[in-house]
């Protein structure tokens, strides 16, 4: 069969990659790849089928109940969890997710790894960025997004190229596209498809405590918060989730051994990462909040070479 092509996820934009990768681990026997256009998109094939789109509905739509993920604010016999986890709570969850088929949920949002003042404590990593308001746990955001799905074929097919429906809400809360204008509107959009496979591809960055006072996530990369920054590949092999989570960990293992100054300069990486089939990356760009008591966070993109 032919691999299709998908123009609305496109490389540059962090949630669209996210939900390239996401696609993969939500479908068996999907494969990822780049195009190598000026802005590459992803080239998704299935041995399978010819119509991506409908196994990607078919995936979404066959999700247990919400209530029944390990990162549910209520779930049966624990105790009721907010944005903030307390040790107790994070054992408690830690225990569930060990046996849970998605477990991943909590390694990948949180870690009690942190130490701040000889104190151990659970610590969120950078994907989880703050959020107004009462309803913003993960499990918060995700019942949004998939709610917010109307027809999920039509919905994820029109995603897909391109055309996706935005609904007003704040998603996973760091896709820098939803923010608005302050000139024009504060309101902020989101595509719930894109947001809700970003999510799934969450189980390949996990959260680690540094021994320090944050916690970091696989891809992010600097010496303190404020520094760290999220680095992401395209290549040009057809992998599965599980060969691209490979294919990560030499990519990162690259960039921790060199330094971002080098990584700043396109032309020493190419001979680094060629044996990948790494032909691009990029690098995440904070929002600027517009004063001290703006509160909004969110990732744009820079490509390095």
């Amino acid at each position: 069969m032919a691999q299709q092509h998908f123009p609305g996820l496109t490389a540059s934009w962090l949630n669209g990659w996210l939900a390239s990768v996401g696609a993969t681990l939500l479908v068996d026997g999907l494969t990822l790849s780049w195009s190598d256009d000026p802005e590459p998109v992803a080239i998704l094939d299935h041995p399978g089928s010819d119509d991506v789109a409908q196994l990607v509905t078919d995936a979404l739509g066959s999700l247990p109940p919400l209530e029944q993920w390990p990162i549910a604010r209520q779930y049966e016999g624990l105790r009721s969890i907010a944005l903030n986890l307390s040790d107790d709570e994070f054992r408690e969850r830690a225990a569930l997710a060990r046996g849970h088929d998605l477990g991943w949920m909590i390694s990948s949002i949180y870690s009690d790894a942190r130490v701040d003042n000889g104190v151990q404590a659970p610590d969120k990593g950078p994907f989880m960025t703050s959020m107004p308001g009462k309803a913003n746990t993960p499990a918060d955001r995700m019942q949004k997004v998939l709610g917010a799905l109307g027809d999920p074929q039509v919905d994820v097919e029109a995603s897909f190229m391109g055309v996706g429906t935005r609904a007003k809400m704040f998603g996973l809360g760091f896709d820098v596209t939803r923010i608005g204008s302050a000139a024009d509107t504060t309101d902020q959009w989101v595509d719930p498809v894109i947001e809700a496979l970003a999510f799934f591809a969450l189980q390949l960055f996990p959260v680690r405590g540094r021994g320090g006072i944050y916690v970091n996530q696989r891809g992010w990369i600097g010496r303190s918060v404020r520094e760290r920054r999220f680095w992401w590949p395209v290549w040009s092999s057809q992998l599965g989730p599980w060969a691209i989570d490979a294919m990560l960990d030499q990519y990162t293992n690259i960039l921790v051994r060199r330094s971002i100054s080098e990584a700043e300069h396109p032309k020493r990486w190419p001979v680094a990462l060629q044996r990948l089939n790494v032909f691009g990356h990029y690098v995440s760009v904070p929002y600027e909040a517009s004063g001290s008591s703006d509160s909004t966070r969110g990732y744009g993109s820079r490509r390095m070479w």
